[in-house]
């Protein structure tokens, strides 16, 4: 539930033509600490998703309004 107010908030001012670009990295903990350090566009925290497999993300907004999703290895600690 906490993952929907994130998201919906996150969402609230982005044009519909816009499109999401989803990358993978190694080691997603660290990425996320370096975005977060480089302050450069909204940042949504690290999410959870357990659909078919546990999948970790978290999003964060280019100059340009499209949503770039980051993904990968995540041991649950930043």
């Amino acid at each position: 539930m906490r993952n929907i107010y994130i998201i919906n908030n996150f969402f609230s001012n982005i044009k519909l033509n816009n499109f999401v670009l989803n990358f993978y990295i190694d080691n997603l903990a660290d990425e996320y600490k370096r975005i977060k350090e480089l302050n450069i566009g909204k940042v949504t925290e690290i999410m959870y998703v357990n659909i078919a497999s546990p999948y970790y993300h978290f999003l964060l907004e280019d100059p340009d309004e499209n949503i770039i999703e980051i993904t990968g290895n995540y041991n649950g600690i930043i």
